[in-house]
């Protein structure tokens, strides 16, 4: 840190990122070392994201996916497929999708994510012993706790409900993509939470 600017900012910005609140911070009095402590439940986060940020480690994006079965929904399996050994290589990024839900059923993945090929195989899984019921309260929670800094909910669905789910996922460092128009069409209040969240984690 003596001899270059920006690595402490790095680091801390990293965190904030992750949505990880720092309590304390301590630096070594030669400037080569910093220290900072977190919330026990937040180490793996914030390690996650130290790694990271300095690329001692691959960025992985975890990704859920609502509306999986539908056009939008299999032609973004589709492009993920397509691009992954390119993300992967020219980006150094993964992308894991950790969950996928139609209408009225959803699968989690474990840890490494879902193996997803085609959007049969969407088909298959959604029928499958493992796919539940789509619980939005189950989806957010798991959302919520993945250690991961990086996640992302991908709406592909024009559900008024859903939106409702926007401005808890941002106020939790949860990235949100949607063609959807509900966040924008609905009322007022939401859409203003919404802004809010967004700005207070941009």
């Amino acid at each position: 840190m003596a001899m270059n600017s920006g690595v402490s900012a790095s680091f801390m910005s990293s965190l904030a990122k992750a949505n990880v609140n720092i309590r304390v911070i301590a630096q070594g009095s030669s400037e080569r070392q910093v220290a900072v402590v977190v919330a026990g439940e937040d180490t793996s986060r914030a390690l996650r994201a130290a790694h990271m940020a300095f690329t001692l480690s691959q960025t992985t994006c975890s990704v859920v996916i609502l509306g999986g079965t539908g056009k939008l929904g299999s032609a973004l399996i589709r492009q993920l497929n397509a691009q992954k050994e390119s993300l992967k290589k020219n980006l150094n990024l993964g992308v894991c999708v950790s969950a996928i839900a139609s209408r009225k059923k959803m699968i989690m993945g474990e840890s490494s994510g879902l193996c997803l090929s085609t959007s049969a195989d969407v088909d298959e899984m959604l029928r499958g012993e493992k796919a539940k019921d789509l619980d939005m309260e189950a989806l957010t929670a798991m959302l919520e706790a993945d250690v991961n800094p990086h996640r992302v909910v991908v709406d592909c669905t024009n559900d008024d409900g859903i939106a409702g789910f926007y401005e808890r996922w941002m106020s939790s460092g949860i990235n949100v993509i949607s063609p959807g128009r509900r966040a924008g069409a609905g009322p007022l209040s939401r859409y203003d939470a919404i802004r809010e969240a967004q700005r207070a984690n941009s």
